[in-house]
């Protein structure tokens, strides 16, 4: 007689998928493998792609349940501590968080390092798909391959992504996973609507400065709420971030959600009230020098900033003393100095920077 045994969640999700096919034989392994409707083994997910394409257009979209799976056995932890880290502001609002970014060549990557030189994100862009993608760099990545492995390392999904229009003047930055509809069912979802959790909107204008032409930047991010980054959903909101004009307008009902779906987000609290607005922030615009004949800037503790288009920094417009809460320079060949302070978070910050690299 056989004897009834508990299954785990991550177990009895499995059981309920029906597996179809013929069985394979692994001969390495002495597994038989299974195919799964709509979802890929993970050998599939182990692919060289097209030159310029972006790995998560070419993925299927039920390959995030591998990484659902993944997460589930490592207990979540890790990835809740890395979003939290990178999407809130720092807790200093005085004193600018000093970063560096150097870009890799070899990899085509650019990478955000701490001042300890701590490897914390790693940017890439797709030409192709006029996006760039953010991804943590977890701790078997930095390590380097062992001789006797021949498994490849699988590489994280990218935790956030920006894409941009034509003429490069707009980018706006999003979380791939909304933490806001992550318990609704799909239909009622921003992803269902091709839109996702925003995080930062940037936009870009030309400003004459006496003789010169230089770029301005407009920056919208989400309210603070218990100085912690509020979860910009347009589904919730009803509204696009930097956006005045609700989603209804465009012809069809505002999807705003209700109190009851607010509860069922991974963090109700951080759940912006009705009428909230985002926070806009604009650029610090250089200053004339007549002796030097130049527009010039003046970096708060940093002295070797190297002449750069790219070198910029912003400021809160309601503040009067325009004190810059970020700032970005060029310290060295294909190395960037970023700092900034609140209400920037750190992921925004970095995407701010991102946006400037067609002004060389």
């Amino acid at each position: 007689m056989g004897h009834a045994t508990e299954c785990s969640p991550l177990a009895r999700m499995f059981k309920n998928l029906s597996f179809e096919g013929t069985p394979e034989k692994n001969a390495d392994s002495k597994k038989t493998l299974f195919s799964c409707p709509g979802i890929p083994s993970r050998d599939e997910r182990f692919f060289e792609s097209p030159s310029g394409a972006s790995p998560s257009s070419l993925r299927r979209e039920p390959s995030y349940c591998w990484d659902a799976a993944d997460e589930l056995e490592k207990g979540c932890g890790e990835m809740m501590d890395d979003l939290k880290k990178v999407r809130d502001p720092p807790s200093t609002s005085d004193k600018l968080e000093r970063y560096t970014i150097v870009y890799q060549a070899s990899t085509e990557e650019y990478q955000l390092m701490s001042e300890a030189l701590d490897l914390i994100l790693v940017a890439r862009r797709y030409a192709r798909e006029q996006s760039i993608e953010f991804t943590f760099q977890s701790s078997a990545e930095n390590q380097e391959p062992s001789s006797s492995s021949s498994s490849p390392t699988r590489k994280r999904s990218p935790a956030f992504s920006m894409s941009h229009n034509k003429d490069n003047d707009e980018w706006l930055l999003v979380q791939t996973r909304c933490d806001c509809c992550v318990n609704r069912p799909h239909h009622l979802t921003c992803d269902s609507r091709g839109r996702k959790q925003q995080v930062a909107c940037i936009r870009h204008r030309m400003k004459k400065i006496e003789k010169a032409n230089v770029h301005s930047l407009e920056v919208h991010v989400p309210p603070l709420i218990s100085k912690q980054s509020a979860l910009w959903c347009p589904i919730w909101t009803g509204q696009d971030l930097g956006s005045r004009s609700p989603l209804g307008s465009r012809g069809s009902p505002s999807p705003r959600g209700s109190p009851k779906s607010a509860s069922r987000a991974n963090f109700p609290q951080l759940m912006p009230q009705e009428g909230a607005t985002s926070i806009q922030i604009g650029t610090k615009l250089p200053v004339w020098d007549a002796d030097l004949r130049m527009l010039v800037l003046t970096f708060q503790d940093r002295c070797r900033v190297q002449s750069c288009p790219r070198n910029f920094m912003l400021s809160l417009p309601a503040k009067q003393d325009d004190k810059p809460i970020f700032q970005h320079g060029k310290v060295a060949a294909n190395t960037w100095c970023l700092d900034f302070m609140s209400p920037l978070s750190l992921v925004q910050a970095f995407a701010v920077a991102m946006s400037s690299l067609d002004w060389d």
